[in-house]
């Protein structure tokens, strides 16, 4: 028996077409619709549709776009497309308009191939202009609401006006588009079943018409031939793509959809991007690529297995193996939570032909706001994640990166604010292991919490702190964990502040924390310093700033170094274990001992207070005979640059 006239077991029906969970739209279920088990008439009575029975063929040489065009065409508003196993050429597009719920359900494996796109759309009505539109509203205030009624679905458009991002080009995704359903109306005004997460201006609003929901039940690959959807509320798709596309095209896509769920597993594509999801909200899409190649003819790094942009309350699951030059790329979203491993990302981009410099980032993120992603990294080349005017975010994760890896293993960058960087565990050969690089200003604060970090590149950083600009108070964190590099924490000039509290730091170099710019603080940290300078022996911290407080530093064999440009007070460098602290510009030091602080002369230079005291480690005698004495230290009595000092004599 053919398989496409076989009778189809209650069990087979529920693996076919997704356990007959047709749609998640409100009231597009059949009503009394129950599974059953299906005979070869049944599927090609309404409400289900044979393809065959319109004439497809399946054989992989014909054409069978007609075919698909006049079965979709005959299908019921809320149908189900039956095809049955084989292969279908497609050389043509197929779209599909007008249908309150498409199901395509199949009894073994289709291969549909071909050029063109299946596509699914509704239309929409004439927009209304809305007011303003603030993040959390529910509630949308029109010029008029006489074309809405109660349990429409509209699509909310407008200009994003909550982005810090910086460039000359303005934001890489300046427009939204959302979809979301009327509860009811109140004079002039609708409200919402879900909130919008975005500060629109220009906004407006428009009735989505035929809104539907699609279901592909497993068993579907689409070979070369793209699958698009836009305003799809509802259903499920799990789908399988291989081939190449054609110029920018990307193999799946969905575009102004909600609700729904989507799975993907790509192999050997050859796309700009393996899928692209455009403002799309409350989903959940779960995409495993391998091997995807970029289809233009000239490739860029910015080519990614998934593409968002415009996303809302999404739920992002992604495995990579081969990607070309990115695993995944989000501009312009709001409230995503995101999991991603990737095995080589990027080597193929780097070497074809040989390129220098930074190029590549595995996940990108720009101009978002509240993003959570956990990231299994391996086999990196470049960056791992970057966050650019990111605002709200948190990373936790494990990235492996290999050698020629510019940049950082995680970057933050732009105007981004309130960052958690979370137990990363990172393998570098990065110039940084994670990089904070202002651009203007960033603002807002920013927690690396227990990071284990080992940066193997002979020259790099550990975390590194740079370019700032501009005064707005974006003081980062540094708390636990443990940081291996050549240099593990540098802080170059900037208006911000650096906490650095409980942190084990092993520099391969002669120097671990050197902190440029003013108001940082370094306690309960243990550093070790693996290398010596022949002049300026260990350094365990360099201050270079005003207001720099280091206390409880562990380094008994190194040092405390401060510039000409540093402020110091003996209480803001209390309770160190360290050999000295050491003043190279006015050749001038203190000793450190126990906890005892001594010199061999009273200070030249600095602040210091009524109460400080200095031991003696010069100890001489002094005087005329019969009246010697030996200074055994010196307190001050007069605070002051440097103050008033008496000789406590003995």
């Amino acid at each position: 028996m053919d398989k496409e006239n076989k009778k189809w077991t209650r069990k087979e029906f529920l693996i076919a077409a997704g356990a007959a969970g047709i749609t998640m739209l409100a009231g597009s279920m059949l009503p009394g619709y129950r599974v059953k088990a299906l005979t070869t008439q049944e599927t090609s009575t309404p409400p289900y549709i044979n393809l065959k029975d319109h004439g497809a063929k399946g054989d992989g040489i014909t054409d069978d776009a007609a075919s698909w065009r006049k079965a979709m065409y005959a299908m019921p508003e809320y149908g189900t497309l039956f095809v049955p196993a084989g292969t279908y050429l497609l050389q043509s597009d197929v779209i599909v308009n007008n249908k309150r719920s498409v199901t395509l359900a199949t009894n073994g494996e289709v291969i549909i191939k071909g050029k063109g796109t299946l596509k699914f759309d509704s239309p929409l009505g004439i927009a209304q202009a809305c007011n303003p539109v603030t993040p959390g509203d529910m509630m949308l205030t029109l010029t008029a609401t006489d074309k809405f009624k109660a349990g429409d679905y509209v699509q909310i458009n407008g200009n994003i006006a909550d982005s810090d991002y910086i460039d000359t080009n303005g934001p890489r995704y300046p427009v939204v588009k959302i979809l979301a359903r009327i509860e009811s109306i109140i004079g002039t005004q609708l409200r919402l079943d879900r909130a919008v997460a975005f500060q629109l201006t220009n906004a407006s609003v428009q009735k989505v018409t035929s809104p539907y929901s699609l279901t592909i039940a497993k068993g579907f690959t689409f070979d070369s031939y793209t699958l698009a959807a836009f305003r799809c509320i509802g259903g499920s798709i799990d789908i399988g793509f291989i081939g190449a596309t054609n110029g920018t095209s990307s193999g799946i896509s969905f575009s102004q959809s909600s609700d729904f769920t989507l799975r993907l597993l790509a192999r050997n594509v050859s796309s700009t991007h393996t899928a692209v999801l455009n403002d799309c909200n409350h989903f959940n899409a779960t995409v495993d690529s391998a091997s995807n190649m970029p289809s233009l003819a000239t490739p860029t790094g910015m080519v990614k297995v998934v593409r968002g942009n415009g996303l809302q309350n999404g739920k992002l699951f992604v495995t990579s193996q081969n990607a070309w030059s990115g695993v995944i790329g989000i501009n312009g979203s709001r409230n995503m939570d995101i999991q991603v491993n990737s095995v080589d990302c990027g080597h193929y981009f780097r070497t074809n032909p040989p390129k220098e410099g930074n190029f590549l980032e595995t996940c990108q993120f720009s101009e978002c706001k509240d993003i959570s992603i956990s990231a299994n990294l391996t086999k990196v080349i470049d960056q791992g994640i970057e966050f650019l005017s990111v605002d709200r975010g948190s990373i936790t994760g494990l990235i492996e990166t290999d050698k020629g890896s510019t940049e950082g293993a995680i970057v933050i960058k732009g105007k981004s604010r309130s960052i958690q960087i979370v137990r990363p565990q990172i393998t570098c050969y990065n110039n940084f292991g994670i990089k904070f690089e202002y651009y203007n200003g960033m603002a807002g604060g920013h927690n690396v919490t227990d990071a284990a970090i080992v940066n193997l590149n002979p020259t790099a950083i550990g975390i590194g702190v740079r370019d700032g600009t501009k005064s707005l108070d974006a003081n980062i964190n540094i708390i636990g964990g443990t940081v291996t590099a050549f240099v593990p924490v540098l802080v170059n000039p900037n208006h911000n502040r650096v906490m650095i509290q409980n942190l084990t730091a092993t520099a391969v170099s002669y120097q671990a924390l050197l902190l440029s710019g003013n108001n940082h603080e370094v306690t309960n940290t243990t550093v070790i310093v693996q290398g010596t300078d022949p002049n300026k022996g260990k350094i365990a911290v360099y201050v270079n700033g005003l207001n720099t407080r280091v206390t409880k530093l562990n380094a008994p064999d190194a040092i405390i170094s401060l510039s000409p440009s540093s402020t110091f007070t003996l209480a803001d460098f209390r309770d160190n274990t360290i050999t000295k602290i050491m003043f190279p510009h006015l050749n001038w030091a203190i000793n450190v001992n126990n906890g005892i602080y001594s010199s061999v002369s009273t200070p030249p230079a600095y602040l210091w207070n009524v109460g400080d005291y200095l031991e003696n480690r010069n100890l001489r005698l002094l005087g005329p005979f019969g009246a010697q004495y030996t200074v055994t230290g010196w307190l001050c009595t007069v605070s002051g640059t440097p103050g008033s000092w008496q000789e406590i004599r003995q």
